[in-house]
């Protein structure tokens, strides 16, 4: 992850949100926004591209639901 200084997060704030303000097709580009959105602060797509439709445990109904993303060691899930 490269340390950002909060101009260069600003800058990059600004220009995720001007990308992403007519929103999108949440199928098609969860995993573009993912990384655009945590591109404003630095993290390379390298670093969390395992992280894609991770299986979770949902409450105490033993099957598996998918999420977004799961970011481990960072996310509350574990």
């Amino acid at each position: 992850m490269m340390a950002l200084s909060w101009d260069e997060t600003q800058t990059n704030a600004v220009a995720f949100a001007k990308r992403w303000q007519s929103g999108g097709k949440e199928k098609q580009e969860a995993q573009s926004f993912v990384r655009a959105f945590l591109g404003v602060f630095g993290v390379e797509s390298a670093i969390i591209d395992h992280g894609f439709e991770a299986p979770v445990k949902i409450g105490g109904k033993g099957h598996d639901k998918y999420i977004d993303f799961l970011w481990r060691g960072k996310s509350p899930l574990r």
